[in-house]
């Protein structure tokens, strides 16, 4: 049985081999003329967690800030040259956002914008896409920006740390036209194209001798003497940007696996929180400002087709009778009934190849010492919005189940390998069409392609958020699809400008 749900007939998703997708299908051409227009039939959490057509904070602050200044924004997780363009961590995805960009954007509401493409069209069977390169764009150290140069960084992306799993979602043939044309034939048509792009997997980086750094495009950049974060990443505008900064530096501070409320004492203008205890601790801060961002993340019950038909139900309800808003102490979380953020008609994915069988030295470690069974509820521990619903749904489940956190590949092994009854997954979707997440989430974790009734076992728990933290009345933020903040425009919103 494949993994399906409502359909929409233009989405066809298909595995084709090992971690291979072969795309969307067509219905029709598509060109930057759809550009500032959502995709249709879309639905975003309210502040309440009920369906909605407008997706709430997604507004920004339209206030002009005054030119000049320089400004601090701290992480609480690591940041690796090394990883770049493709972020494996919240901190990362907010820093990489600035020094790198694609073809195209997605916007807070899902609408397509303009990145390195100023202008896209494809034939009528959306077999064949040609993009138009901006004019003008460069890297940083004045390199003009060539669709040859394109074609190349998505090929060095592909030997990064965890991108088999995206760069593979669509198998792409590219032929450079010229300078400033570039065209790409999807395996299959393929209507959402300019949206699978957007990925921050298909970013341009370009690696040039005696660079720390992978050379980017984006608004912020950095010298070739830039080191890596020991703490600080020190930043300064990109003057050929289409959207050159009005601050003057930018300073992230980097501190892993620090207490968000420590970084008081970094001196930080701008940071972000998950937690409620943090959240709560910048209110009551004298100049500090906190608000909500929009929902970005989404946490799945995954139930394994091996449990019992008596521990099968009592998950679920404890999935149904689960009020993350009331029963969550720490994660800013409300319910969510869509197994994809937005919500939306998704495609069928069709059963795909699984990975062979771990080999011994893959399971002699930390899983191969642990005690699971169908009865055990499956986290990543590295996740603190994870174990709390993990810890909540058993409790609520009742006597025998139980739940053990693990390291993410070990979680993600335990319930390919049905070691496990089920698991919480936490997804930060990194596309805002949910055919294009649902397939997203296959081709991360295999298993699902080979269950009964997949989708059956996807039991969508709930959609959190991070915090704004903002100190001294900075301003002139803008939100993407996936939730990412775009720090361009950041300053002060009133008096002379800032040296």
């Amino acid at each position: 049985m494949t993994l399906v749900s409502h359909l929409r007939s233009r989405y066809i998703l298909p595995y084709t081999a090992i971690l291979l997708l072969a795309g969307c299908g067509g219905g029709g051409p598509g060109t930057s003329d759809d550009m500032g227009q959502a995709p249709p039939d879309l639905v975003w959490p309210d502040e309440y967690g009920k369906p909605s057509d407008q997706r709430p904070e997604c507004d920004g602050d339209e206030k002009v800030t005054v030119r000049g200044g320089s400004f601090v924004v701290a992480v609480t997780d690591s940041v690796r040259p090394a990883r770049a363009p493709l972020p494996g961590n919240d901190g990362e995805r907010l820093v990489f956002a600035q020094l790198y960009e694609g073809l195209v954007e997605v916007a807070c509401d899902g609408s397509l914008a303009p990145g390195l493409a100023i202008a896209w069209e494809s034939d009528d069977a959306a077999a064949v896409w040609t993009f138009t390169l901006r004019e003008g764009a460069r890297l940083w150290d004045g390199t003009p920006i060539t669709a040859q140069m394109v074609d190349e960084a998505w090929r060095r992306n592909r030997t990064l740390p965890g991108t088999p799993t995206r760069l593979d979602l669509l198998p792409l043939q590219i032929r450079v036209l010229d300078e400033h044309h570039l065209e790409v034939r999807p395996a299959r048509p393929n209507t959402a194209l300019p949206h699978l792009l957007a990925h921050p997997a298909w970013a341009v980086a370009v690696d040039r001798p005696g660079w720390t750094w992978p050379v980017g495009s984006g608004p912020a950049r950095l010298r070739a003497s830039t080191p890596p974060p020991l703490p600080e990443i020190v930043c300064r505008p990109h003057p050929s940007h289409r959207r050159s900064p009005r601050w003057k530096q930018l300073v992230f501070t980097v501190q892993p696996g620090g207490d968000a409320r420590d970084l008081v004492a970094s001196g930080a203008d701008l940071l972000l929180v998950r937690d409620r205890v943090s959240v709560d601790f910048y209110r009551e801060l004298n100049g500090y400002e906190v608000a909500p961002l929009p929902w970005n993340r989404l946490h799945l019950l995954v139930i394994s087709n091996e449990v019992d038909q008596e521990t099968d139900r009592r998950l679920r309800d404890a999935a149904a009778a689960l009020d993350p808003a009331r029963d969550l102490d720490r994660t800013s979380a409300v319910p969510w009934t869509f197994p994809t953020l937005p919500g939306g008609p998704v495609a069928r994915i069709p059963v795909g190849k699984v990975d062979p069988v771990p080999q011994q030295g893959r399971l002699d470690s930390e899983l191969a010492r642990t005690r699971l069974d169908v009865q055990t509820v499956v986290h990543d521990r590295n996740d603190p919005a994870a174990a709390e619903l993990a810890g909540r749904l058993t409790a609520l489940a009742g006597s025998g189940i139980r739940t053990v956190g693990l390291t993410g590949h070990d979680t993600a092994t335990a319930l390919q390998w049905r070691l496990a009854g089920a698991g919480v997954l936490t997804i930060a979707p990194a596309f805002a069409d949910p055919a294009l997440q649902l397939a997203d989430l296959a081709g991360r974790f295999i298993w699902l392609g080979k269950s009964a009734r997949a989708v059956e076992r996807i039991v969508p728990v709930a959609v959190s958020r991070p915090w704004l933290v903002t100190r001294g009345g900075v301003t002139g933020m803008e939100f993407g699809g996936d939730g990412t903040i775009h720090l361009s425009g950041l300053g002060a919103v009133s008096g002379p400008a800032v040296p």
